[in-house]
């Protein structure tokens, strides 16, 4: 083969060589190319189906769901989502008393002292009961003892031995709240016995101071309950003992049964 041959056939392998080049950059292009717009479609992995909330009212919600999410959790009822609950709802609420505002305790300002009605009391004793009106226009609430001092006619403190508990009229039991409504009473009952020896002095006032206010209430004993019921017999006398009640919703509670 003489030399131009030979030439004229490496020119031909080259050219051979450079479009087999070519033809793959071309092949490689056009494959990047699809992979791209196969990239850029919606991942099968992601579906969106649209649901109904609420048939009745016809609110239309979207449900993302993952293509490995179990087809049950994606058709049927949606694993419920945790909600925080808030301090205030979480919170137990402190509860209210049907009487509203008869939590508040009761002011002196808000209530009326008076004497009541007398009872026949045993033989020896003598009784004074004391009514509390509420002349205001909140229910209140009053719970305990009372602390009291009675007065003679000149303004002299008698001093008796007061005692919280109960005696042969007064109740021994222990105190409980009391809710007063505008218009209605609570009852307190002092108890003593009679000065065998005479008395020393008479008491004609009253006074009163709730367990919750310091102002004093005061009351004026009528001349036949002071000369009847509490004469002061002196100091040691089982007759200087007053026994008081708790305060109490009616009469019957606070004296003995």
């Amino acid at each position: 083969m003489n030399t131009c041959s030979r030439t004229t056939i490496r020119a031909q392998r080259m050219v051979a060589c450079i479009l087999a080049l070519i033809v793959g950059t071309a092949f490689l292009v056009a494959c990047g190319e699809s992979s791209n717009k196969v990239s850029d479609q919606p991942s099968a992995a992601a579906m969106i189906t649209a649901k109904v909330t609420d048939s009745s009212s016809g609110t239309v919600g979207a449900t993302v769901r993952d293509a490995s999410t179990p087809e049950s959790t994606a058709t049927g009822a949606s694993t419920p989502v945790p909600t925080q609950t808030s301090s205030s709802s979480a919170t137990a609420s402190t509860p209210v008393s049907s009487k509203g505002q008869a939590e508040a305790s009761c002011r002196s300002a808000e209530l009326y002292l008076n004497v009541g009605n007398r009872f026949s009391e045993p033989t020896g004793q003598h009784t004074l009961s004391l009514t509390l009106t509420n002349r205001s226009t909140r229910p209140c609430s009053l719970l305990g003892y009372p602390t009291v001092a009675l007065f003679d006619a000149a303004g002299g403190e008698l001093p008796f031995d007061y005692q919280q508990h109960g005696d042969q009229v007064v109740t021994s039991t222990a105190p409980r709240r009391v809710d007063i409504s505008p218009g209605s009473m609570a009852y307190v009952t002092l108890n003593k016995y009679r000065c065998d020896l005479g008395d020393r002095a008479v008491a004609s006032r009253v006074q009163l101071l709730l367990p919750t206010d310091a102002t004093p209430l005061q009351a004026t004993l009528s001349p036949l309950v002071s000369a009847m019921s509490f004469g002061y017999c002196g100091p040691g006398d089982p007759g200087s003992i007053v026994s008081i009640s708790p305060i109490a919703v009616t009469l019957s509670e606070t004296i003995t049964h």
